[in-house]
């Protein structure tokens, strides 16, 4: 969503797999279509894949995004990168919006020890999935969930919240070796343990 968070800035909005994805600035690296109608104030209509439209404002999210991120002293963007190793690693079951936009909104403060954040991010995040997409676009982020993605998602964060338990208790009475078997579990094949 910004560029502290590992994406390029934004110019144009593009169709993808979640409505709307962010043309690099980058030209050697395009992605997606060019968007379609746009209605002023920063807000888009995209083709939905059905013959209708799906309203998106990528940049009232972006700001969005990047105030809640110095709000939280600059910790959410590392947040969320973990995050995103930790959905890649299990299957994917979020979409990456969806998974931003729930941990922004989730935490009205967050400090530096990002093992504390990821726990409560397991923990709270059940709470937390019917979003909004930020600038009030688009409804509920977690309706592309079926019955079932969506028990599988909680069965995923209910373990990650398991397990990133074990490895901040571990940490703690100085089994280190423990606290990064559990991460990378919980992160996957690419989490350092060395």
């Amino acid at each position: 969503m910004s560029v502290s968070t590992g994406m390029p800035c934004i110019r144009s909005v593009l169709t993808a797999r979640r409505g709307a994805s962010i043309r690099s600035a980058s030209p050697s690296k395009p992605n997606g279509s060019p968007s379609v109608s746009p209605t002023g104030a920063g807000v888009y209509h995209l083709p939905n894949g059905s013959g209708g439209w799906l309203l998106t404002a990528p940049i009232v999210a972006n700001e969005w995004f990047s105030t809640r991120n110095s709000t939280l002293s600059h910790h959410l963007a590392p947040i969320v990168r973990l995050l995103k190793s930790w959905n890649r690693a299990h299957s994917k079951r979020m979409r990456s919006f969806h998974l931003e936009t729930v941990a922004a909104t989730m935490f009205s403060s967050l400090g530096s020890n990002h093992r504390d954040g990821l726990q409560k991010f397991f923990e709270w995040a059940p709470s937390y999935l019917h979003v909004n997409a930020p600038g009030g676009q688009g409804g509920d982020l977690s309706s592309y969930l079926s019955r079932s993605a969506r028990q599988d998602l909680l069965t995923s964060l209910s373990s990650a919240a398991g397990r990133a338990k074990k490895a901040n208790e571990a940490e703690a009475r100085g089994d280190h070796a423990e606290a990064k078997k559990q991460w990378r579990i919980i992160l996957g094949d690419s989490f350092p343990t060395g």
